[in-house]
């Protein structure tokens, strides 16, 4: 879930954002990847995106995220 976050803030495609997953530190980390870790490939980061879709949970989730995000600020 947090790459899709990294994703959608960044305007990132699947395969972009696959590609910052493994180069950057800063994504690593806030995705709870260490440097050994594998990473999501983007066919892996589609289907996550897909299944959220189909249940209707995606703007939901991202809606909640955003909401606690602001409470924060």
């Amino acid at each position: 879930m947090r790459c899709l976050l990294l994703g959608m803030w960044h305007g990132l495609s699947d395969p972009a954002l696959e590609a910052q997953i493994r180069d950057r530190l800063s994504f690593r980390r806030f995705a709870g990847f260490s440097l050994s870790d594998r990473t999501p490939d983007h066919s892996t980061l589609w289907r996550l995106r897909e299944e959220l879709t189909r249940e209707r949970l995606i703007d939901k989730v991202f809606e909640e995220i955003n909401r606690q995000l602001e409470r924060r600020a």
